[in-house]
């Protein structure tokens, strides 16, 4: 899973409608480096972070020559959506070629976004991906499959369920991620049995931990890793199509040697 954010891959940091080409090439290194091993990726295209928290820095503000007043207006303002396809179009034409590229997920974790619990926000962003999916399938020519994610607070349920975002046809498969979960903890597999009978659509846990804090908290609360066993098995034996990823894949499962 490459994540376009701006210490790694994003493309447009600092002025509205400009690239870093330094970026563009670092994540044709790394796709590179995945066709050698062998191995294929979901790429993000953006994180609730550049909304939040990374706000005042974003492009789309307008203190910075964007269009946006605040982060709630990105999913609404027509010259954001113009600079957001812009985007589009160009991972497309410049990454469209590859098969080392399992998906594009456009969000990260959109149920955390500035103003998400506002029905009126979460309708918006619910058309924002209906257009926006129609835009990436008339740009992509591999047609890749495509995904956007929920962190766990959404549960996909509610308004983000039903005639919402999960059901939108352009998306092939639903992605969420879990934290704090007890080690023994079986919510995992129930979980994913529920969301797949009630959405019809395959599902996959690409982020999980039993501690949200870090991997040093993870192991603290679970030196066994009965959880990081029990969430592999438990995604896959729920009916989700792979097995859970651990968060904390460099703190926790390589420092502890956890692949084997």
């Amino acid at each position: 899973r490459l994540i376009m954010v701006p210490a790694s891959f994003a493309l447009e940091v600092e002025n509205p409608g400009r690239y870093r080409l330094q970026a563009a090439w670092l994540l044709d290194y790394a796709l590179e480096r995945a066709r050698r091993a062998g191995v294929r990726a979901i790429l993000v295209l953006d994180s609730f972070e550049s909304l939040a928290g990374g706000w005042p820095d974003s492009p789309y503000n307008v203190a910075n020559g964007g269009p946006c007043s605040a982060p709630e207006d990105f999913w609404t303002h027509p010259g954001a959506r113009t600079l957001f396809k812009r985007r589009v179009r160009y991972i497309a034409a410049r990454w469209g070629y590859s098969s080392q590229i399992l998906a594009w997920e456009l969000w990260r974790d959109v149920d955390r976004v500035p103003g998400a619990d506002d029905p009126a926000v979460r309708q918006a962003i619910i058309d924002w991906h209906a257009d926006i999916l129609a835009w990436l399938d008339a740009m992509d020519p591999r047609d890749h499959l495509v995904t956007t994610s929920l962190a766990w607070p959404g549960l996909g349920v509610g308004e983000w369920s039903g005639t919402g975002l999960w059901s939108l046809p352009g998306l092939d498969f639903l992605t969420v991620h879990l934290y704090d979960l007890a080690p023994t903890d079986q919510s995992v597999t129930s979980y994913m049995a529920f969301q797949t009978a009630i959405t019809q659509k395959p599902h996959l846990v690409e982020e999980l931990a039993v501690s949200a804090t870090s991997g040093a908290e993870t192991l603290a609360h679970d030196p066994n890793h009965y959880g990081l066993h029990n969430a592999i098995w438990g995604a896959l034996m729920g009916g989700g199509v792979g097995a859970a990823m651990s968060w904390w894949w460099n703190d926790y499962v390589a420092v502890n040697d956890l692949f084997d």
